[in-house]
C-alpha cells in the first residue's frame, strides 16, 4: 500500500483508495511531471502513478537486473541501486529498451540501499514563508500546509508547547499529562497555550499506563503494565531511565500513581505479581516501603 501525508503531518491518505500488491523498496516523486515512481521488488519493475494514485504504469522491467532497491528519477532518467552486487545503474525511463549504464560499482559490498539526489530541476524555485529567514514568524518549526499557508509547531520532545499566539514555543505553567497505551506514548498538553494537533512527548515505552509529575525537578514518572516497570524522564528531554521494576516488588501499576512533593515521594497503588498492596516509594533517600 502506498500512502501519503502532508508535510505538516495531516491528511494521511491512500492514493485514490488503491491498494498496491507490491513490495515497495523505494519511492521517488517527479515534481515537474507530478508522478510518483517506485521500485516493485516483488514484480521486479519500476512503476509510476499520478499524484492521486491513478494511471498506474509499468515504466521499466527489471527482471533481468539484480534486485533493485534505491530509486531516484531526474527528468527522464531513472537511477537505481542494486542489492548483492552493490551497483548504481541509470537508464531512460520512457525508453523501455534502453540499456542500463553502470554509474558506480562497490566490489565486495552488499549493503548499498537507498538513494537520494538534489538538482534544481527537481524542485522549481518558489517562495514560501517557511523558507524565509524568520520562518514565517515561527520560533521553532514552520510547517507548510497548502499553497503559501503554514502553521507553527514545536519539537515533539523538549518540554515546550505552542504559546497562545500560536507562533512561539514556551515552557507551559499548567500541564495535563496523558498516556496512549497502544502507541506507547507519554505526552502532555498546555492548559493555557494555543490548541495544537501535535503531540508533545515526555517519553515512550511498550504499554504506558499511570503517569505523574514532579513539578520541582520537572521529571515525569510513568508505569508500564507490560514490563512491570516505573520509568522516569526529564520534561526537558533526554533518555528515559528505569526507576523501579519487578525486582523491587513492582507489579501492575494502573491505578493510583501520584507524586507527593511535600514528602518527596511517589504514592503508588498497584497489583503485585503475588499480592495487592499500596506502596510509598521514597526518592530521598532512594528506598521504598509498603503500607
Amino acid at each position: 500500500m502506498l500512502q501519503r501525508v502532508c508535510a505538516h503531518g495531516g491528511r494521511k491518505t491512500t492514493g485514490a483508495g488503491r491498494k498496491f500488491a507490491v513490495q515497495e523498496s523505494r519511492t521517488d516523486a517527479d515534481i515537474i511531471g507530478l508522478r510518483l515512481y517506485w521500485v516493485d521488488a516483488k514484480k521486479k519493475n519500476i512503476a509510476s502513478c499520478d499524484i492521486d494514485g491513478g494511471d498506474i504504469t509499468v515504466e521499466r522491467d527489471l527482471s533481468s537486473t539484480t534486485t533493485a532497491f534505491g530509486l531516484v528519477v531526474i527528468g527522464n532518467k531513472a537511477i537505481i541501486s542494486t542489492w548483492f552486487t552493490a551497483k548504481i545503474l541509470s537508464a531512460y525511463v520512457a525508453t523501455r529498451n534502453a540499456l542500463w549504464t553502470e554509474e558506480l560499482s562497490l566490489p565486495g559490498s552488499s549493503e548499498l540501499f537507498s538513494l537520494v539526489a538534489t538538482a534544481p530541476s527537481m524542485q522549481p524555485p518558489s517562495f514560501h514563508p517557511c523558507g524565509q529567514e524568520d520562518k514565517g514568524g515561527c520560533s521553532h518549526l514552520c510547517l507548510p500546509t497548502r499553497g503559501t499557508s503554514y502553521r507553527c509547531a514545536c519539537p515533539s520532545y523538549g518540554g515546550h508547547t505552542l504559546s497562545f499566539s500560536a507562533k512561539s514555543c514556551e515552557a507551559p505553567s499548567e500541564l495535563l499529562f496523558f498516556t496512549l497505551k497502544e502507541s506507547g506514548e507519554v505526552g502532555f498538553i498546555s492548559l493555557t497555550g494555543a490548541q495544537s494537533h501535535d503531540l508533545t512527548l515526555a517519553g515512550r515505552s511498550k504499554h504506558p499506563s499511570a503517569v505523574t509529575y514532579d513539578p520541582i525537578e520537572q521529571v515525569v514518572y510513568w508505569s508500564d503494565v507490560k514490563e512491570y516497570v516505573i520509568y522516569r524522564a526529564s520534561l526537558a528531554g533526554g533518555e528515559r531511565e528505569m526507576f523501579l521494576n519487578s525486582s523491587h516488588g513492582i507489579g501492575i501499576v494502573d491505578g493510583k500513581f501520584a507524586f507527593d512533593w511535600h514528602l518527596t515521594g511517589l504514592l503508588v497503588d498497584f497489583t503485585s505479581l503475588t499480592w495487592g498492596t499500596q506502596s510509598q516509594v521514597w526518592m530521598e533517600p532512594c528506598t521504598h516501603g509498603t503500607e
